[in-house]
């Protein structure tokens, strides 16, 4: 695959830290960052990481498709948590200070539409 086409595939997913962990959040960006993930600035207790689909997927063993309101979810046959990501695939450094990661569910007046 070359790099335009991986950058093409670029999703974000929001980190939501514990209350507790927003002062340790530099162990969980630094993990991040070092994982290959672009990390977004901290903003009160979550920040965004960034990065292909592919690393998204292998990273938290999933496998990820289009919704059908053209967000990305997990590919899975049930109807919940098809936008959490399994914290349980994170290091045990950084599981215990994050509460959730999520993609975020695009608005529902979708694509061309407006408000």
């Amino acid at each position: 695959m070359n790099e335009n086409n991986e950058n093409e595939n670029l999703v974000s997913a929001q980190v939501v830290l514990k209350e507790t962990s927003a002062k340790e959040s530099p162990d969980v960006t630094v993990e991040f960052k070092r994982d290959g993930f672009i990390v977004g600035n901290l903003y009160a207790n979550s920040f965004a990481i960034t990065a292909s689909i592919r690393k998204f997927e292998t990273y938290f063993q999933i496998s990820l498709q289009t919704s059908p309101d053209g967000g990305v979810q997990i590919a899975t046959e049930h109807k919940t948590d098809i936008y959490n990501l399994p914290i349980n695939a994170l290091t045990a450094t950084i599981r215990n200070q994050v509460k959730t990661i999520v993609f975020t569910k695009p608005p529902d007046f979708g694509q061309g539409s407006s408000y």
